[in-house]
């Protein structure tokens, strides 16, 4: 991978909707990379066909990381040690646990449910 960062779903989100500040973070990137999970959770997001097709069309450009066994595996492990304390939704126990298992930085303002996860290293980029 060309850069070691994971973008989570509120980076992009803010970039969608015209932030300057996620716009620009966005923007320096040669090759993006999301979990699926990010993809999935843009998708749901979408009011109308015509949103749904400018999330499709933009994500095809992304580098998208797949569950596979290990990812979901670190997962659930997240998500037993940090569901009662930080109330970690599964889906960001996915992204968390691709962010470790690919050894890369995850990007996001979602410091409450993602801080104090031992092996995840973290980035505010705004």
């Amino acid at each position: 991978m060309e850069n070691n960062f994971l973008l989570d779903t509120n980076i992009l989100i803010d970039a969608l909707r015209g932030y300057k500040p996620a716009v620009s973070f966005v923007e320096s990137f040669s090759e993006i990379y999301v979990s699926v999970i990010t993809v999935s959770e843009l998708i749901y997001g979408c009011r109308n066909k015509t949103e749904l097709n400018k999330i499709v069309k933009l994500v095809s450009y992304y580098n998208i990381i797949h569950i596979d066994e290990n990812i979901s595996e670190t997962a659930l492990t997240l998500y037993e040690e940090h569901f009662l304390e930080k109330n970690l939704v599964f889906d960001d126990a996915l992204i968390g646990a691709t962010a470790i298992f690919k050894d890369l930085t995850l990007v996001t303002r979602n410091i409450k449910h993602f801080s104090n996860i031992e092996k995840l290293a973290l980035e505010i980029p705004y």
